[in-house]
């Protein structure tokens, strides 16, 4: 494989940073993963670092599993719920540490992710967003629906709220899983928190990434411009990418 990887992650205005990322390559797979602790809910950078150490545990031990991505994605994220939710334990459910989560893997020259909340993933192919991750999130059913734009998404009163997420006393998170994609020479894989998605011109952030000579310094300039674009309020920004070669 031949690849080009970037990440970043900044705590923005807050007191501090509930988002977690990973990056980890393998001999024959890529897997991407970030996790934005829930901010209403105590223990959130808990929540977040424990669903990320259980991927990557999951990465290492997974063997042959990574040629069954399908299979792997969704052991990961429902092993990663568990682990939360033990967290939860002799706790009420008002005080339970929570997370998104977006996981990618990347295989055989392919693509797919799966993921709980609002954390996204893109798909950038020249330039331009091909495919996104869809929020479990009433704004973004709207959105769906067209029954509001993206100018009233951002600005909605509901706009940080979700309906799945990992951990938590409620029982298995719903999970959406994106079929296969195959990648071409010069796509980008992104994964990126609400901090880093809801400050940005996204089309605009696909079209610099695309063209990036640079993938980190890209990212990171990114990352910054959200912080600014938010101030005086941001919220933690956290994105991790990986640009195919082939």
């Amino acid at each position: 494989m031949e690849i080009e990887t970037a990440d970043v992650s900044r705590t923005g205005h807050r007191q501090s940073n509930q988002d977690r990322l990973v990056l980890m390559v393998g001999d024959e797979a890529v897997m991407l993963g970030v996790a934005d602790g829930m901010g209403g809910h105590a223990d959130g950078a808990l929540a977040a670092e424990t669903a990320v150490l259980s991927w990557t545990a999951s990465f290492k031990s997974s063997g042959k599993l990574v040629r069954a991505p399908v299979k792997f994605l969704e052991n990961a994220m429902h092993r990663a719920h568990r682990k939360v939710a033990e967290l939860a334990e002799g706790t009420t459910i008002d005080k339970a540490p929570r997370t998104t989560g977006v996981l990618a893997l990347i295989s055989s020259g392919n693509v797919r992710w799966i993921h709980a909340g609002d954390s996204r993933a893109y798909l950038i192919r020249d330039g331009q967003i091909r495919r996104r991750s869809r929020d479990h999130s009433v704004v973004d059913e709207l959105l769906t629906r067209g029954q509001i734009d993206d100018q009233e998404a951002l600005a909605h009163p509901m706009r940080h709220l979700v309906d799945s997420c990992l951990g938590g006393p409620e029982g298995e998170p719903a999970l959406r899983l994106r079929r296969r994609l195959t990648l071409r020479p010069g796509d980008v894989v992104l994964l990126c928190s609400d901090g880093f998605w809801g400050a940005l011109d996204m089309d605009s952030a696909a079209s610099r990434l695309g063209a990036a000579a640079d993938l980190d310094a890209c990212l990171e300039a990114l990352a910054e411009e959200a912080e600014r674009n938010a101030a005086p309020e941001s919220d933690n920004i956290t994105a991790v990418a990986m640009r195919w070669q082939g």
